[in-house]
């Protein structure tokens, strides 16, 4: 590789690298009531809500990431008022006044796709039947149920994205991720790395031109440890951007890798743990 490669290389991940970690802003936020229209099993771990509200036509994500907080009243309970707050960009706090047993819990989830003409929009969760107030309540949620919608914000950036870029994570991941490769800017060479528990546990990645992907199956090993095997084991560039998400302690094993064996800029990399290891999941 010739010197002013590597100095254009270079330049490309410290420009980029100034954005990437940190999710966006969002000017204001709202919280709404939304109505379960449809459920649907994808998998023996992975189950679609359909969500529909006149709020949701005027919705506008802001990347494909894009998470919202949904707001879960507990077993036997109606969906209490929403309080209004364009400033609060979280639920929590907000049902402070009600009894521990009425009160509603927020976790935060991946919108799969959006369909403002209808109102609507699709939430893929992994459900474990285990004993967390998301698993809980979509497990158990059919149609004409009601909860909240907390709109949140995004942190994958299209515009300006070039160059190779590194995206992993686990089965709570695989929504995300999906949606990423869906609208995967033109000239960006994503390296995708996704654990499963097995095969077929999650739906098929879209497989846009600039994408190697790599599925691997975690059996019986211990969340994570493939993942990162997996990715120590590629044979990967500097990455201009990173895009890692799922058990918290993978995330990180993963981010150490990019930074300290292939020299990645910290800046460049967004992590998120959406759970972690020995905790009941969302």
């Amino acid at each position: 590789m010739s010197k002013a490669i590597r100095v254009r290389d270079k330049l490309i991940r410290a420009a980029f690298s100034r954005t990437m970690s940190m999710p966006m802003e969002r000017a204001a936020h709202q919280l709404f009531p939304v109505t379960v229209t449809a459920v649907q099993d994808l998998s023996p771990i992975m189950r679609r809500l359909t969500l529909s509200a006149p709020e949701l036509g005027d919705y506008a994500p802001l990347g494909p990431d894009e998470f919202f907080g949904l707001v879960m009243p507990p077993e036997g309970h109606d969906l209490p008022e929403l309080p209004q707050d364009p400033d609060r960009a979280t639920p929590r706090g907000a049902f402070g006044d009600l009894p521990e047993e009425a009160r509603p819990e927020a976790r935060w989830y991946t919108l799969r796709a959006h369909r403002p003409a209808l109102g609507e929009v699709d939430v893929d969760v992994v459900a474990h039947g285990d004993a967390g107030p998301g698993s809980s309540w979509v497990l158990r949620a059919e149609v004409d149920a009601v909860a909240g919608f907390q709109t949140g914000t995004a942190a994958y950036r299209t515009g300006g994205a070039t160059g190779p870029q590194v995206i992993a994570g686990d089965e709570t991941a695989a929504p995300a991720i999906s949606r990423i490769l869906e609208v995967l800017p033109e000239g960006v060479e994503a390296h995708v790395f996704l654990e499963v528990p097995t095969v077929g546990d999650v739906p098929d990645l879209p497989h846009p031109a600039g994408a190697t992907i790599t599925v691997i199956e975690r059996g019986t090993h211990a969340p994570g440890s493939a993942l990162i095997s997996a990715v120590e084991a590629a044979d990967l560039p500097i990455p201009t951007g990173s895009w890692l998400a799922g058990e918290q302690k993978t995330v990180a094993g993963v981010r150490r890798h990019l930074v300290g064996t292939l020299g990645a800029e910290k800046r460049s990399i967004y992590h998120c743990a959406y759970w972690i290891l020995g905790r009941a999941r969302g």
